[in-house]
């Protein structure tokens, strides 16, 4: 079976597996903070922390500690960048109505935008890396335009959490998040079966997960001490319904 996974290596971009590794991809699009912001203050925090100011768009604190390729975050991906501009364009004219929300983002896909995909892929694939878990090859490939298709799903909803800020301040506010990383993981034995995570525009929430193929869930076994930690996790801090709901995710029945 060739190698369907890799591990994060010093110098080595992870998507086209070349060296030359040392441009950092930010954790939510440069131009969104911009137009978000529009160059107020901005502070980052983790859930639970005090936050901390962040020193304008290009600042350490919103980009991804494990580099990619100058190529592969520029020129190789800038297609997939702007297909994702689009999109994020046509939903934020909706009302923030799920109904409207799924519109334009089908409207988009059809229209041949589905490049968003590699883009939300690229986001994906460096929170693996940053977390130091297994990268799917596939992933890479797909983000680098060496495949056409890769199982990676997307959709998009009105953020709980900023819904929550906004009935709390009584206004809207100035507000993007990513999600962080989330590991998909299958009963009895919790193998993990995926990856997932979250990225905020405002009131706006995309989702996007990658699910393995059949041959990946049996070359993830290998990676033992991984797995291991996988089915720790579940036992020993599972989600709650709060984090559920804060992912859009479905509580699956016991």
């Amino acid at each position: 079976m060739a190698r369907l996974f890799d591990g994060v290596q010093a110098n080595i971009c992870w998507i086209c597996r070349e060296p030359g590794a040392n441009s950092k991809e930010h954790k939510v699009k440069a131009s969104d903070i911009k137009r978000q912001f529009r160059g107020a203050g901005m502070f980052v925090a983790a859930e639970g922390e005090r936050g901390r100011p962040a020193q304008g768009p290009g600042s350490k604190h919103l980009k991804f500690q494990v580099p990619i390729c100058h190529t592969c975050n520029t020129t190789r991906t800038q297609s997939a960048d702007r297909a994702y501009d689009r999109v994020v364009r046509a939903v934020e004219q909706t009302t923030i109505n799920q109904s409207e929300i799924d519109a334009a983002v089908q409207a988009c896909l059809r229209q041949g935008d589905g490049g968003a995909f590699r883009y939300f892929g690229k986001l994906l694939g460096c929170q693996i890396a940053d977390a130091g878990h297994p990268i799917p090859r596939r992933l890479g490939r797909f983000v680098a335009g060496e495949v056409r298709n890769a199982p990676l799903h997307l959709w998009a909803r009105p953020d709980a959490t900023y819904a929550e800020m906004t009935s709390e301040r009584g206004g809207d506010i100035q507000y993007a998040a990513h999600g962080g990383l989330v590991i998909i993981t299958k009963k009895p034995k919790f193998l993990p079966v995926g990856y997932a995570s979250t990225t905020t525009i405002g009131p706006i929430q995309f989702h996007y997960r990658y699910s393995f193929g059949i041959f990946e869930k049996v070359a993830i076994r290998s990676c033992r001490d991984f797995t291991a930690e996988c089915a720790r996790a579940v036992v020993e801090t599972p989600m709650t319904a709060l984090d559920h709901r804060k992912y859009g995710y479905t509580l699956s029945p016991e």
